[in-house]
């Protein structure tokens, strides 16, 4: 029995093209239509931001960016108006069908503990459980992994606020990615400790 196929030239060379020009003709159609990448306004001044933009870039597609707050980039995401959103938890992959997790990732952040005093800074795990933290309202790495490692926790509308909470006695601690810190602090004239 022969499983084997044979193909003429011709007709190889037909099954071949009709794969490439539809390839290519679906990537004439993505780069006339403008698709939108969303950071979310939380994360807007990562230091990871350039990078995933440049990476997009590299694709010759044709991409705009554009600053959202998290649930609205989510909403807009799954109702198929944006293409793009970047550092999403894992969870919204869940939560939201449309998403696609790219891995390897493309870039990672990096959070660190914030406390108000140095003093908060050397305490234990199990001491540091029984204090409160302050979290972004709508980043969903506060509900998902760090309010569950505090007493009580309390919600500001931007990490600004998270800082001038703590130095007000609002809260213990918080956390957020070094940049983002380091521009609050700025933005605020107050300091904390990582």
């Amino acid at each position: 029995m022969n499983i084997g196929m044979k193909y003429s030239p011709l007709k190889l060379r037909k099954q071949l093209v009709s794969p490439m020009l539809f390839c290519w003709l679906l990537s004439a159609s993505a780069q006339a239509e403008v698709l939108i990448a969303n950071f979310t306004e939380l994360i807007n001044h990562s230091e990871s931001q350039a990078e995933i933009e440049a990476a997009l870039r590299a694709t010759n597609l044709n991409i705009k960016f554009v600053t959202s707050p998290n649930q609205r980039g989510l909403r807009r995401v799954e109702a198929g108006e944006y293409a793009i959103d970047v550092f999403r938890q894992p969870s919204s992959v869940s939560d939201i069908g449309s998403l696609i997790q790219l891995q390897p990732a493309v870039a990672t952040r990096h959070h660190y503990l914030v406390a108000r005093s140095k003093a908060l800074c050397d305490l234990d795990d199990e001491k540091r459980a029984k204090l409160s933290v302050v979290g972004v309202r709508g980043a969903s790495i506060f509900p998902e992994q760090v309010y569950p490692l505090f007493k009580t926790h309390h919600e500001a509308s931007s990490f600004d606020q998270v800082i001038q909470m703590l130095h007000r006695g609002r809260g213990e601690f918080s956390v957020w990615t070094k940049s983002s810190i380091s521009i609050s602090e700025a933005n605020t004239g107050l300091s904390v400790h990582i």
